[in-house]
């Protein structure tokens, strides 16, 4: 399942960064969500920028 990190946190060994988007497992994403340390609202992917025509 993939979590945002909202705190520094450790999950299965891995040590997970703030701010970063994690495929972690579902029974960890529950624990760390419950803790308050991550959340599974991802942020928008954002668009790619597309080239101006050139005329």
């Amino acid at each position: 399942m993939k979590i945002l990190v909202t705190r520094n946190t450790i999950a299965s060994g891995q040590a997970l960064e703030a701010g970063a988007v994690y495929d972690v497992s579902d029974d960890d994403a529950a624990i760390l969500v419950r803790l308050g340390k991550a959340t599974t609202e991802l942020p928008p992917e954002p668009k790619p920028n597309r080239k101006a025509k050139e005329g």
